[in-house]
């Protein structure tokens, strides 16, 4: 006898405003995705995925924190008329590399290789705009609706927030990539921006 189970497929799902790019300095503002009452989803195998531009600064090295997701002031899951969760935070990752490729704030390298978190990122030379691609996994956002790892049916649209940091709050300048603590200093206000691609909903 031979059965046969769900079948699921990614779908893209693009902002609200239909915008795909925005400027990102200041921090505050926001971008909207409607998840549509059409279908289940499960929300737990989907992700929001960018690319993020960290801007050139003049005889400096870019960085960017990844010991947290910098990016967010905040995430917020809510319906039309209530707002069903309010700010999540998605854990550090490990670094998965050597001890000297792997800098604390101070310039020390970590004591543990491999699995000890990352703690920043930075571009390969100076005066160089760094280009982030970012994914993230809904399954991270814990205590959350959108890590629940079920089949979905809503009976009316979803609305998923996502408030921009500031630009001091993602990153900095320093002189060279394996010492962020030498001269740091803020980034250069110039073409900050991301580019967002679709959320995509398994369903």
């Amino acid at each position: 006898m031979v059965g046969s189970g769900p079948q699921y497929e990614y779908t893209g799902v693009y902002p609200q405003a239909g915008a795909t790019q925005t400027t990102v300095y200041q921090g505050g503002n926001d971008t909207i995705f409607e998840i549509p009452p059409t279908k289940a989803f499960n929300l737990s195998r989907s992700w929001f995925q960018f690319t993020f531009t960290l801007p050139a600064t003049n005889g400096k090295f870019g960085f960017v924190f990844t010991d947290f997701i910098p990016f967010f002031r905040q995430i917020q899951v809510f319906t039309r008329g209530v707002n069903t969760a309010n700010q999540s935070y998605i854990p550090c990752y490990s670094c998965n590399t050597l001890v000297n490729m792997n800098p604390r704030y101070d310039g020390t390298s970590c004591d543990r290789a491999f699995t000890e978190p990352d703690y920043l990122s930075s571009g390969f030379a100076a005066n160089t705009a760094v280009n982030l691609n970012v994914t993230i996994p809904f399954n991270e956002l814990y205590e959350s609706i959108l890590s629940l790892d079920k089949d979905i049916m809503l009976n009316e649209t979803l609305l998923v927030r996502f408030v921009w940091s500031e630009l001091p709050n993602i990153g900095f300048g320093a002189d060279a990539s394996l010492t962020p603590q030498t001269n740091p200093v803020a980034l250069t206000v110039d073409n900050v921006y991301l580019v967002s691609v679709p959320m995509w909903l398994y369903s």
